[in-house]
């Protein structure tokens, strides 16, 4: 099963946890989410990480965090054979 997980943060979490990582919006992709998901703020990535554990293809997106993390993500998207709208 592919399990897409989408998620908002609190604006002043997302504020706070910019300001506590120095250079963490001109991080990669990957980094932006280990950093976001290492603060085991709301669900972290306990939904995705265990349908995967589980056998199954999942996915979170933040769909509030208009840096970086956004705007790589919609690249991504864009090299997958999906039709945004």
């Amino acid at each position: 099963m592919r399990i897409l997980i989408l998620s908002a943060d609190y604006p002043k979490f997302l504020r706070d946890l910019y300001l506590s990582h120095p250079g963490l919006a001109e991080a990669s992709y990957a980094e932006q989410m280990a950093a976001r998901n290492n603060s085991l703020f709301g669900v972290a990535d306990f939904y995705s990480r265990n349908f995967r554990a589980h056998g199954h293809e999942a996915q979170e997106i933040h769909i509030n965090n208009a840096g970086r993390l956004l705007k790589d993500l919609l690249h991504l998207f864009r090299k997958c054979d999906l039709l945004l709208l």
